[in-house]
């Protein structure tokens, strides 16, 4: 049986760079300042810890290893303003050389497994991987700008979202699957056990789904109603 760690932090912020610490263009620096900012914002609310997750962990553990002689300039700036902003690295998440959309989903799971003091955490990413159960927790740093421009990068309503889901202020997505489980609910309760599948669906896709089908679902029995009163006028 795989052995708990009952020590280290609470609550942990799995971090990846590209698209997150930066904006992904070649033109501006690798780390953005402002980013690191409110990623040390995400931290002094939360007393969260950094763990990477990111590929640059690579470099990262052979930058720091004081065995190794590689440098590299880009982890030196991450380093230098961290701890400007008084935040360092407690951890990396296992370098396990999986390919594809369930890598970084499966390191972070391999990291927190046994990890019986963790108790919170939020994942910044800019990736659509296959988080699963995780997805949650996930903030995700792609955005869609006016014109269909996609963005990259910590912004302050993503720092806002990682703060809440660290707190876990009975976040928003907890909002949304209890307004889902209420409309299954009504579904059933309204339309009897022939649309238990559609009911119980509701619970397992996004909230502006299920309404979706709560509104068709409700039409067409206006329209069964509409028809019957036909037929009996007739």
């Amino acid at each position: 049986m795989e052995k708990l760690i009952s020590t280290g932090p609470e609550k942990v912020i799995f971090l990846d760079f590209d698209g997150v610490l930066n904006s992904n263009r070649s033109t501006e620096p690798i780390i953005a300042e402002d980013m690191v900012k409110r990623l040390a914002h995400i931290a002094r609310k939360t007393g969260a810890s950094i763990v990477l997750s990111s590929s640059w962990r690579y470099e990262y553990a052979r930058h720091i290893n004081s065995e190794s002689d590689y440098y590299d300039k880009d982890v030196d700036r991450l380093i230098i303003l961290l701890k400007k902003y008084g935040l360092e690295i407690a951890d990396i998440t296992p370098l396990s050389y999986i390919n594809g959309a369930n890598a970084r989903p499966y390191e972070i799971r391999t990291w927190l497994a046994g990890r019986a003091n963790v108790k919170r955490f939020v994942i910044l990413d800019d990736e659509f991987w296959l988080w699963n159960y995780l997805e949650d927790f996930v903030v995700c740093t792609m955005h869609m700008a006016s014109g269909g421009i996609t963005t990259y990068g910590l912004t302050d309503d993503d720092a806002q979202k990682a703060v809440d889901i660290l707190a876990d202020k009975a976040s928003i997505q907890k909002q949304l699957q209890e307004q889902k489980a209420k409309i299954a609910e009504k579904l059933l309760k309204q339309y009897g056990m022939d649309d238990i599948q559609i009911g119980a669906a509701c619970t397992d896709m996004p909230l502006d789904e299920a309404c979706d089908i709560a509104d068709r679902v409700e039409k067409t029995e206006i329209a069964k109603g509409r028809r019957k009163n036909n037929y009996d006028e007739k």
